[in-house]
């Protein structure tokens, strides 16, 4: 009702003589001001927002024919923010939804280019936000509740882009961000990791690696947080067109799959994954697929060499990346007709000249079998992979090896199988 009868006083401001303006005008203007600012919690409560925000913008209009546009801005703005952060502090979805719209429409306005010989706010500025948001422990606020609404969390996640754009976000900042998505329900630890790899790009360099630092704290996640998880660094690894995080995101996914807490689904995940963000970094130039396929063969050798529960399944792990990584490469000879591209087979052959793949791939199946015969794999080898599996895995990759290169067992891997 209110705004309905503000609505053609502010149409009709513009029109009127300065003094009925004075009159009649700044009275209704200054009344108004009074009473929308001395709202209590319960009318807040059972209040239209867009009909109040209204009401401000007339009473906003009434006050710029009476007083300067500046001063009336400054104060219907104040006035504004005041509102807000009450909203804020109400727990109810549709208030604190509405109170951080209005919080990124007057971001918006402070961050407006000032427009040559037309009216402007002055008070209203990108600095003044900044040390309001801050000093009013918004972001903190903006946390507490909602964060399965997927609408409100992207309404949160401008005005985080807005306080990262001003440096303003502290650790203890990412700490909260990061609580966030620690053994609550799936649909925050989904919205917050979706906001986070949308915002990754604002983070500074030291901010980066400091959230990357607890993506890779996975222990005691539970297996669809990993998910989760993986998603994010997935995210982050498509974002990353110049590539500046590739040695950072392989070296996270190669330690979150080989880490003796990571689940069979999570380790799947990862080892799908894995090779697909190597062959992209790999085809700009930002990562070596040659790299890491011997980083396989050396954790599978180093397996061998040290039989134990932990080291079987570290050696399958790393069989199953060498041969996903392996089938990256394109078909052919070594290399393919007018490229200088390493194809399937040369990526096989440079392996095997460099650090003896059959003999690697031989040893590790025999010293797997002797590790279950001697008792050394039973604790570990059912949780990831069954026996029988492990057996015939390290086979398959044997056989895939034989079959996509011209590559032959000699006699002495055969008299050892």
């Amino acid at each position: 009702a209110v705004e309905a009868l503000l609505a053609p006083l502010a149409s009709a401001a513009e029109f009127v003589t300065d003094a009925y303006a004075t009159t009649l005008l700044q009275p209704i203007g200054e009344k108004m001001l009074q009473t929308l600012g001395s709202l209590t919690d319960k009318e807040l409560k059972v209040e239209r927002y867009d009909l109040l925000r209204d009401s401000l913008e007339h009473v906003c209009a009434i006050l710029a024919r009476c007083l300067s546009f500046e001063t009336a801005t400054k104060r219907v703005d104040e006035l504004r923010l005041k509102i807000a952060l009450r909203m804020l502090k109400i727990s109810m979805f549709n208030l604190q939804l509405g109170a951080v719209k209005e919080v990124n429409r007057l971001i918006r306005l402070a961050e407006a280019p000032k427009q040559p010989g037309a009216p402007n706010r002055t008070w209203l500025c990108p600095e003044l936000m900044q040390r309001w948001l801050v000093d009013n422990g918004v972001l903190e606020t903006v946390l507490q509740s909602h964060l399965h609404q997927k609408q409100y969390v992207e309404q949160v996640g401008k005005l985080l882009r807005f306080l990262l754009q001003w440096h303003c976000v502290t650790e203890s900042d990412l700490d909260l961000l990061w609580s966030c998505t620690i053994g609550k329900h799936e649909a925050i630890v989904s919205n917050i990791m979706d906001m986070l790899a949308n915002l990754a790009w604002n983070f500074d360099a030291e901010q980066l690696d400091s959230l990357l630092r607890r993506v890779q704290r996975t222990d005691h996640r539970s297996p669809k947080d990993v998910q989760r998880v993986v998603q994010l660094v997935t995210k982050l690894a498509l974002g990353d067109t110049h590539g500046v995080l590739a040695s950072r995101l392989l070296e996270l996914l190669w330690s979150l799959v080989h880490s003796p807490a990571c689940s069979p689904a999570t380790a799947s995940s990862l080892i799908t994954a894995f090779p697909e963000m190597l062959d992209r970094y790999d085809s700009r130039g930002k990562a070596s697929k040659e790299e890491y396929s011997g980083k396989c063969v050396t954790s599978i050798l180093q397996a061998s060499q040290h039989p134990s529960a932990a080291a079987s399944t570290a050696g399958l792990t790393s069989l199953r990346l060498l041969q996903r990584i392996l089938g990256s490469y394109m078909l052919g000879s070594r290399m393919s007709p007018g490229s200088q591209e390493l194809t399937r087979s040369g990526a096989i052959e440079g392996l095997e000249s460099s650090m003896q793949l059959l003999s690697v791939i031989v040893g590790s199946l025999l010293s797997y079998v002797h590790a279950a015969a001697t008792g050394h794999a039973e604790a570990d080898h059912e949780r990831v992979a069954s026996h029988e599996d492990h057996v015939s895995e390290r086979l398959q990759l044997l056989e895939y090896i034989l079959n996509q290169s011209c590559l032959q067992l000699m006699s002495e891997e055969v008299s050892r199988l």
